[in-house]
């Protein structure tokens, strides 16, 4: 974690143990609204911080105060955290308005498996799940359930910010008009500016009068505006 010093977000926000796997555990319950946004803050940077794909995390939500602002703050983070996070469990969604939770899906296209309790959500997180630190084949499985994220054109027209920077991360993204995908937003790659040839045209231009630069007379300027020259 990143708070020290009997932080109260260290017993909010830890890792622990089960069948010697790590969970990232985030316990909301009875929070309010206020210390949630804190504390969202906080587990994007926890999360940042570990190889893609590789973060088990249980979310216990029971009884906490998820108002308008702090469900789309949510919704901000569960975007950018995705490329990190392997599997995410749910525990108390019972007190979440059910729009929130759908949202909540639909918004970070991913799935948010709900239990009953934090036992069940454990054992669901390692089922199947090796011990050992990432290998190729890990990788490869995961990267096989990756689905480019969709998202509405009122979603993109608000959530442009998080949208590029999920972006940046990684993340692949798809604006969709009535749920039909229309535009992709994807990373601008570094454009390669071609290197200036000097005396390229050498050759290629013929003088024809040497005295091109010099004034024009008087009669020249009339001969000219009266169409004779």
């Amino acid at each position: 974690m990143t708070n020290a010093g009997g932080n109260p977000a260290e017993e909010r926000l830890r890792f622990i143990k089960h069948k010697g796997h790590s969970i990232y555990l985030i316990d909301f319950k009875n929070c309010p609204a206020k210390e949630l946004l804190v504390l969202l803050e906080l587990i994007r940077a926890d999360v940042a911080r570990h190889e893609p794909g590789s973060v088990l995390t249980l979310v216990e939500i029971t009884g906490a105060q998820i108002d308008k602002q702090v469900a789309t703050r949510v919704k901000e983070v569960l975007v950018l955290d995705r490329p990190y996070v392997k599997r995410s469990a749910w525990v108390g969604t019972e007190s979440l308005p059910h729009v929130f939770y759908e949202h909540f899906k639909n918004f970070s296209q991913r799935e948010l498996p709900v239990f009953k309790t934090r036992e069940e959500a454990m054992e669901w997180l390692v089922s199947g799940v090796a011990p050992s630190s990432r290998t190729l084949l890990d990788i490869a499985i995961s990267d096989s359930y990756h689905h480019t994220m969709q998202v509405s054109v009122a979603d993109a027209k608000n959530k442009l910010p998080e949208l590029i920077k999920a972006v940046e991360a990684g993340e692949p993204v798809t604006i969709c008009r009535r749920g039909v995908p229309v535009v992709d937003i994807v990373r601008t790659k570094k454009p390669v500016r071609k290197k200036r040839i000097l005396g390229a045209l050498r050759g290629q231009i013929k003088i024809i009068d040497p005295d091109w630069w010099k004034p024009m007379t008087d009669k020249e300027v009339d001969d000219f505006l009266e169409g004779r020259y």
